[in-house]
């Protein structure tokens, strides 16, 4: 039996109380005595089929063979207790896949009690989510409603609220960035009849601010000598890049082929559910001893492809040796993406999949190739022995690795041979000219992406210094390597940002959140979660207790929830945000019925009836306010939800009439689950 993700979920606030259907302050903050689970809807036919085997009378003990991290250890755990299973539980632990330390593994099953701490570990990371992010969101969503905000429902959670204020940091960069011009000065030399070139420097700077100082400089040291200052050559060996994890993938996708860090994980999965590469929630880059004994067998299937077949035999034979891809030490509870030995037909792939599939596998097929060599010459001119011109050039000696580039893989920027003469330090050159050529300063570069999701990987080195304190890049990071392109997906469907042409814009509702928390906001800041997993880390050790870790968590919201309180009178609205006066009046967070879903409550959300879940579960249910121009009220969306029909509507305008309307009903339609109209028996619209 297996199960996928979480299949038990925390319940939506409502389940505690009737009266948290409505949205009201006076009910925060909302913090369960004890929380209640309930089944994930889209996934009651797993829990069903692990309830029967775990129930089976001729099973004696149950194998918990979740991923080793506390969030598989959670995902298992929960479930055994949820059906109050009272077989005992045995614990498989490995961090590789292949089948011999599998079966090495199931040699040395332990209690699962002996994990207890790290089970603990992650039910209070879920509880603190739960209890920060439904009750801020239900404040700041409250509090924007009373000022007449036309999109105010508003979610908040120490991941996506912090990467949103990041966001909103670069947008403020760029908004406040005040570009001016700069000259540079390049000149020709000429050396035994060969040309280059050299650009005018000082101490590594170029960019002269002065457009009178440059064009004098450069006019002085026309009629000059120039001789040759200092030569440096040095040979740089590029090694293969590391096997891609998850982040790298995502960003060298939506590099290549613009695609979303969200639609390359659904790629990669697919690929994983054809057994065509390793499990793509993977954090580390290398892999440990027991895969690396796979490789020739991977390359031998490999070879057998037409595609590939260019690319070898392979100059290496055996890496199993180079910690820079093979290394116990740095494989957690899964390893890098790697191609396995079962090779699709490429043919039969999607486009998306074989440009993906291509790239995992060159990236393999890279790493047993030597490295790429260069050779790196610097020449420093000086004319007037006072006036310094730089000459940077780099050739290709050994091609390595790179002879093997392609589809899934992007060229190093500078890869082209700059040729340069063979100089001597001393020799005089001949000045051919000097040119004043002019540039602006730019602003700092928009995310696309791709790009957020290293972000959110190091998330602190976006906060200064200082403030960073002495934590570890892990524990700064945001999300994990298998939620941020669902987090990101999220801040995009709440409308925090939008993306055009790949790069990442805030939008007006997402400066608003941002404004109305203030500057150095704990919900806002990478901080947060550098605190809380330190925190977090001491429960999964046993060196801390959950309690008042929990406690504290609930102090902050209330606090928060105060502050955003007394505040929120001083607010500044932005226009576009502003409800029109006609359109003010719902009432956000009533309950209109259930959803046709996955049974959660449906409530106004102020423009649309949505499901109340959406924030937990991403049940994205929902009903419009006007459908064909017909206005659907709350009584109406009620009557759709409990019986999947309105009854008959008049008022229906036909297209393309002015003052022609006609009869319908809106029905629910089960099987494209959707809305569509029927017509009274004889009727039509036109």
């Amino acid at each position: 039996m297996w199960c996928v993700g979480h299949v038990l979920q925390l319940v939506d606030a409502d389940k505690y109380s009737d009266e948290y259907r409505k949205w009201d302050l006076k009910h925060l903050p909302i913090i369960p005595a004890a929380f209640k689970y309930q089944v994930d809807s889209k996934k009651s036919g797993i829990f069903t089929n692990i309830k029967k085997w775990v129930n089976n009378p001729k099973i004696d003990y149950i194998i918990h063979a979740g991923d080793i991290e506390r969030e598989g250890q959670l995902i298992v755990t929960e479930i055994l207790r949820y059906i109050n299973n009272r077989k005992p539980v045995k614990r498989l632990w490995s961090s590789s896949l292949t089948k011999s330390a599998v079966q090495n593994a199931f040699l040395q099953l332990k209690n699962d009690e002996h994990y207890h701490n790290l089970f603990v570990e992650a039910q209070t990371r879920q509880k603190s989510d739960w209890v920060i992010g439904i009750n801020l969101s239900r404040c700041v969503s409250i509090l924007m409603k009373e000022k007449g905000v036309h999109d105010s429902l508003f979610s908040l959670g120490r991941v996506q609220t912090s990467l949103v204020s990041i966001i909103n940091k670069r947008e403020k960069e760029i908004e406040d960035f005040k570009s001016v011009p700069f000259w540079n000065i390049k000149g020709k030399f000429i050396a035994s009849g060969t040309p280059y070139y050299g650009k005018w420097c000082i101490d590594n700077l170029e960019n002269i601010f002065d457009k009178e100082r440059a064009e004098a400089l450069s006019l002085y040291c026309t009629s000059k000598e120039a001789r040759i200052h200092k030569v440096d050559g040095d040979h740089i060996e590029v090694p293969p890049p590391q096997f891609y994890n998850l982040t790298a993938i995502q960003e060298e996708a939506n590099k290549l082929y613009k695609y979303s860090p969200d639609k390359v994980l659904d790629i990669a999965q697919e690929l994983y559910l054809k057994g065509a590469i390793s499990y793509p929630r993977a954090q580390p880059r290398v892999v440990s001893d027991n895969e690396a004994q796979e490789f020739p067998e991977i390359l031998s299937t490999l070879e057998q492809i037409t595609f590939f077949q260019s690319y070898f035999p392979t100059p290496m034979k055996d890496i199993s040796k180079n910690k820079r891809f093979v290394d116990g030490s740095k494989v957690n509870d899964h390893y890098a993406i790697i191609p396995t030995v079962e090779v699709p037909n490429i043919s039969k792939l999607s486009i998306d999949e074989q440009r993906v599939y291509k790239m995992i596998t060159l990236r393999f097929i890279s790493a047993h190739y030597p490295a790429a060599v260069y050779k790196q010459t610097s020449i420093t001119t000086l004319i007037d022995e006072q006036f310094t011109f730089s000459t940077k050039g780099k050739q290709v000696v050994v091609h390595g690795w790179k002879a093997i580039l392609g589809e899934g893989e992007q060229p190093a920027k500078g890869d082209e041979d700059d040729f340069l003469p063979s100089l001597e330090v001393g020799a005089t050159v001949e000045l051919d000219n000097l040119e004043v050529t002019e540039g602006r300063t730019t602003a700092p570069p928009r995310y696309t992406q791709g790009q957020l999701v290293k972000v959110m990987e190091q998330a602190g080195r976006t906060i200064e210094k200082d403030a960073r304190a002495d934590y570890t890049t892990k524990e700064l990071s945001l999300g994990t390597v298998a939620t941020r392109a669902s987090i990101i997906k999220q801040i995009t469907s709440k409308a925090y940002i939008e993306v055009k042409d790949n790069l990442v814009f805030m939008t007006p509702k997402g400066r608003q959140l941002i404004s109305i928390l203030g500057e150095g906001c704990w919900i806002s800041s990478p901080i947060t979660s550098g605190n809380m997993e330190r925190s977090l880390e001491e429960i999964g050790a046993g060196k801390r207790k959950p309690d008042p870790f929990l406690h504290r968590i609930n102090e902050l919201v209330m606090q928060l929830i105060k502050e955003l309180q007394d505040k929120s009178p001083k607010w500044e609205i932005q226009e576009s945000l502003q409800l029109a006066p006609e359109n003010k009046g719902a009432d956000i967070g009533e309950p209109i019925g259930v959803c046709k879903l996955c049974g959660e409550t449906v409530i106004d959300k102020g423009t649309f009836y949505g499901c109340s879940s959406f924030h937990e579960t991403g049940c994205d249910f929902s009903i419009p306010k006007t459908f064909l121009s017909k206005e659907i009220k709350p009584h109406i969306a009620t009557k759709i939800l409990e019986s999947g029909n309105s009854g008959l509507l008049t008022g229906f305008k036909k297209k393309n009439k002015t003052d022609e309307y006609y009869d319908a009903f809106i029905v629910w339609d089960e099987n494209k689950k959707r809305l569509s109209l029927t017509f009274p028996p004889g009727k039509v619209s036109s």
